[in-house]
């Protein structure tokens, strides 16, 4: 307990005593707060989190402490916002945090919550569609709602493209169904009150990599289907590493000590993921590949409102091959070593007399795109797809080339579902393993490194001259993955 009020007087800077020794059972565990919050000024935050109050808080919980005060800056936020009327409203956020149980899986569900997609990323977009005709197949009637607070703020026009709704998952949402001050819109409230599970998408999120705020939120999702007593299914996906500091560190050890247990299955994609996490969990925690190598063909009627939506994707020439970037590569190295990269990649290609196609994977990488396609601006078989395509119409698009060469993990998870080959640049271990799962692990450079550009070269001239090959051996390997992820966790 002293180790945790030392970690409470780093982060907030207040002194924390013991309880008076005469202070009863009850007041030790349910301790009283102090006078109303109503007359303090709103952005004292010291004054709002004063020592009783973090007693109190800790009293009830570590976790419930935590999804209080763990950034105070989001925090702050929520209380400049809404303005607390009462120390009651500090007591009910903490207490409706309650602590692990046995859920009860709904069956059929009323409610289906997808977690950790969303639709501007056409990986996210992928492993969302998944879920959303995997759900829709099994239970026609259900409900599924896909909360992301980015794509809920986009162009509302486009949700009137798909079969499922799109609500808002930020910091208010999440502190409101947590507190009596209800400020859910489109009622979420509702949805986690019914007979609702939860399936959880993120692709790589849980991890040191991308800071505390992202591990945070990610933990925060269980946390509420606990306090909601809501089945939680974690599909195929990465972890790792766990790298944080300080309070930090301590923060986050408490919450994946606690809560990676809450869900039904925890699926991790690489065996490095499931080797951090079974420190912190085990019954639930199996090893999986990507749930959209496992689905093989989608209804689409049950992801469109169009029921006559082209799906087919762009038309390319004979003799083609695709070119995907990632702007995360230029995050790990220096961005014009990278183009440097790409200039060698597509002389190469057009050596091998290949028409190259440049397209993204994601919105943010098409000023990359654009950029490449400018350094061959005179070059007509360098063209640039432009397009935003849809995670469907990128596959099948994806399976007109030769080959790819890709940096986008799910455009490499796009090609070999269609036994398209890759030469992939990647910066994370999801890549060698999933290359190393269909023995095209000699095809794998990192870019988090220094590539040596005739290496790359050599690679992508064996490549063009057995492509056919490598389509076959990926196929054959495909055949091995056939299993309903769904079938097997969610539908039992």
């Amino acid at each position: 307990m002293e180790a945790w009020f030392a970690i409470l007087k780093y982060r907030i800077g207040v002194s924390i005593t013991d309880y008076p020794s005469t202070a009863t059972p009850a007041q030790r565990n349910h301790g009283p707060l102090p006078s109303p919050l109503s007359t303090m000024p709103p952005s004292n935050l010291d004054t709002l989190v004063g020592e009783e109050h973090v007693k109190a808080i800790y009293d009830t919980s570590k976790a419930k402490y935590l999804l209080m005060i763990a950034n105070l800056a989001e925090m702050k936020e929520i209380v400049n916002k809404f303005h607390f009327a009462s120390s009651i409203e500090i007591q009910l956020l903490s207490d409706k945090i309650t602590s692990l149980s046995d859920t009860e899986i709904p069956d059929p569900p009323q409610h289906v919550v997808i977690t950790g997609g969303e639709l501007f990323n056409k990986g996210a977009q992928a492993m969302t569609f998944t879920v959303v005709d995997k759900i829709k197949q099994k239970y026609p009637g259900c409900n599924v709602h896909l909360l992301s607070h980015h794509d809920y703020y986009r162009d509302r026009v486009n949700e009137q493209e798909y079969k499922f709704d799109i609500l808002p998952w930020g910091i208010e949402e999440r502190t409101s169904l947590v507190s009596k001050l209800s400020t859910c819109e489109d009622g979420i409230r509702e949805i986690f009150l019914d007979d609702t599970i939860m399936i959880d998408v993120s692709g790589y999120s849980l991890s040191s990599e991308f800071g505390f705020g992202p591990s945070f939120s990610y933990m925060s999702n269980f946390i509420i289907a606990a306090n909601y007593n809501i089945p939680v299914y974690v599909l195929p996906q990465s972890f790792g590493p766990f790298k944080y500091k300080n309070y930090k560190k301590a923060i986050m050890n408490s919450l994946l000590n606690e809560y990676l247990q809450y869900p039904e299955v925890v699926c991790c994609r690489e065996n490095d993921g499931l080797n951090l996490l079974s420190k912190y969990t085990g019954e639930n925690l199996v090893h999986e590949t990507d749930i959209v190598l496992h689905h093989k063909s989608y209804n689409y009627k049950n992801i469109f409102t169009n029921d006559n939506m082209n799906i087919d994707g762009v038309e390319v020439d004979d003799e083609s091959v695709g070119i995907i970037p990632n702007s995360r590569l230029m995050d790990r190295n220096q961005d014009e070593r990278i183009y440097e990269l790409y200039d060698t990649i597509i002389d190469t290609l057009l050596n091998e007399n290949k028409t190259v196609y440049v397209l993204r994977h994601a919105v943010e990488d098409l000023d990359i795109c654009e950029d490449i396609d400018k350094r061959f601006e005179n070059e007509s078989q360098v063209r640039l797809i432009s397009d935003d395509l849809n995670a469907i119409q990128l596959q099948n698009t994806i399976e007109k080339f030769d080959f790819l060469v890709g940096s986008r993990y799910h455009s490499i998870v796009h090609s070999y579902k269609k036994a398209t080959p890759v030469i992939a640049i990647g910066w994370a271990i999801k890549y060698e393993e999933l290359l190393d799962l269909f023995n095209q692990d000699e095809y794998y450079f990192d870019g988090r490194e220094s590539i040596v550009s005739h290496e790359l070269a050599s690679k992508i001239e064996k490549m063009s001259e057995n492509h056919m090959a490598e389509s076959q051996t990926v196929e054959n390997n495909l055949r091995d993955l056939n299993k309903d992820i769904f079938k097997e966790y969610i539908f039992n």
